[in-house]
């Protein structure tokens, strides 16, 4: 009990490499093909990913393993969010925004680096929006009443082209 077994699952190219070596047809098999079927140390080395996702941001886009994991838990968060949105607030959301403009809201909003998103206008207007969401609801309604804050700040962000 609390003992964990890993088990590991094949690919057919696999499976189909060692099923020619065990059933004799060993000549089918390359001296190169044996080698990487018996060298253990590749199922060590693909373990730093445990995802399909962190795998790929590693091997396709070469990011360093280190970072694969963060990345794959951040946009799993960020996949799990939206996909519970529905159609109006979906549309609000915007799906077409990219990626870069996200995080620069993000990060302007938050007091976070924005990664040279925004240019230094976008970046002071980012500013005075975060001002606008810092207050709580009922100060916020009672700024808005009283017009305290220029509607663009009211709005959602669009960089400036």
């Amino acid at each position: 009990m609390g003992e964990y077994v890993y088990i590991r699952s094949m690919s057919k190219n696999e499976k189909d490499l060692k099923n020619k070596a065990s059933n004799g047809e060993a000549a089918s098999v390359s001296p190169a093909e044996e080698a990487i079927l018996n060298d253990t140390s590749h199922r060590r080395r693909d373990g730093y990913c445990k995802t399909l996702y962190s795998r790929y941001l590693n091997r396709n886009l070469g990011i360093s393993k280190t970072r694969c994991e963060s990345l794959n838990e951040a946009v799993d968060a960020l996949h799990s969010a939206v996909s519970k949105l529905d159609g109006s607030n979906l549309q609000r959301f915007d799906l077409d925004q990219s990626v870069g403009h996200l995080l620069a809201i993000f990060g302007g909003i938050e007091d976070l680096n924005t990664f040279d998103g925004v240019s230094k206008e976008d970046w002071n207007k980012l500013k005075d929006i975060q001002e606008t969401v810092r207050s709580g609801s009922k100060l916020y309604r009672l700024k808005v009443h009283n017009n305290h804050w220029d509607e663009e700040l009211l709005k959602p962000f669009v960089p400036s082209s």
